[in-house]
């Protein structure tokens, strides 16, 4: 008969149990952390320049008894020249910097095909 020195039955149980027993594994999806930020930059410059000129000529006759003065009533003659001359010039300067970045999780290997959202940390693929 075989005869087993008393440390060997404990030897023998362990090496069977690590045959009966999986490896613990894991299969791991990249993750990716970071704050993407937007950036609009917008700066925009304007002049125009305009003039214009107006004339007003008026002339007035008024002579109660026709074209001719007469029993002593004078013809009234009135004229009147009004000139208006405007120049304008306008100019505008604007500049208009945003800046948007937020908190975003990705987890996985595609990041435009499926994924689901955590508020407060963008889009979770």
């Amino acid at each position: 008969m075989l005869k087993l020195r008393p440390g060997w039955p404990l030897i023998l149980l362990v090496l069977a149990a690590l045959t009966v027993i999986p490896v613990a594994s894991a299969t791991l999806s990249p993750m990716s952390f970071g704050f993407p930020t937007m950036i609009n930059s917008l700066q925009s410059t304007g002049f125009n320049q305009g003039s214009s000129t107006a004339y007003d000529l008026e002339n007035a006759n008024f002579s109660p008894f026709g074209s001719a003065s007469c029993f002593g009533f004078p013809t009234l003659s009135q004229s009147g020249v009004q000139g208006v001359a405007t120049n304008q010039v306008e100019f505008s300067q604007n500049t208009q910097f945003q800046a948007m970045s937020y908190p975003s999780v990705g987890v996985g290997t595609n990041d435009y095909l499926s994924g689901f959202n955590i508020p407060g940390f963008g889009n979770l693929l």
